[in-house]
């Protein structure tokens, strides 16, 4: 099942803009505007007839806009349900605090674990909620890569807002995902040159250095 995980933003005045996809990633391509970065790659690899899982996390008792962008969020994933014809059932909610101790983190961390089931491809979105929830995210999501059952990461995406232009960005920051699993596992190898098995990820772009 395909399973997408997101923060819901705390900002007032939660625009909706369109996403370019900076780095030509298939399914980060769309021409309609969202509040919410996880809703292009919900377009684009959900389909028809198909049953998916949608988490999100929501910071409690912080922001008097969180309910309001959360009801604009689920009425965007509502038309787009509507249009493709896919189901997602109810939306699994997440409640996090603003408390930024290690317990409130940690309860966090477990929470989004708990969220992922067995046989699941998921794509997070780490752009919304503050700097410990995107780690928390992140952290899970290394978690259910390594120890879930037949569990696989699509994508992690990270949408970038211009308010001078009123232009954004959505970007795939899978890589950076891979290389910390990467390095991980190399810590118990420990080779002579760790960094010779992350150059191949490191030159991955168009621009990449090249070795002279």
């Amino acid at each position: 099942m395909k399973h997408f995980i997101t923060a819901i933003s705390l900002a007032k005045d939660l625009k909706t803009t369109v996403y370019k996809n900076a780095e030509s990633v298939e399914f980060l391509e769309t021409d309609r505007e969202f509040s919410h970065p996880i809703l292009v790659p919900i377009q684009n690899l959900a389909e028809s007839g198909e049953k998916i899982k949608v988490t999100v996390i929501l910071t409690s008792k912080t922001s008097p806009f969180v309910k309001q962008n959360y009801e604009h969020f689920v009425g965007e994933l509502n038309r787009l349900r509507d249009e493709i014809g896919f189901d997602y059932g109810e939306i699994n909610v997440i409640e996090a605090s603003y408390d930024e101790s290690s317990s409130k983190h940690l309860k966090l961390f477990e929470s989004i674990i708990n969220s992922i089931g067995s046989d699941e491809l998921i794509t997070a979105d780490v752009t919304y909620g503050n700097k410990p929830t995107s780690m928390a995210i992140q952290l899970a999501l290394t978690y259910s890569y390594l120890y879930g059952d037949n569990t696989a990461v699509k994508a992690l995406v990270y949408g970038e807002y211009n308010h001078d232009t009123n232009c954004s960005n959505i970007f795939d920051v899978s890589a950076l995902f891979y290389i910390n699993n990467i390095m991980g596992r190399l810590s118990y190898a420990k080779p002579k040159d760790p960094l010779a098995f992350i150059r191949p990820l490191l030159n991955h772009g168009e621009d990449g250095d090249k070795d002279e």
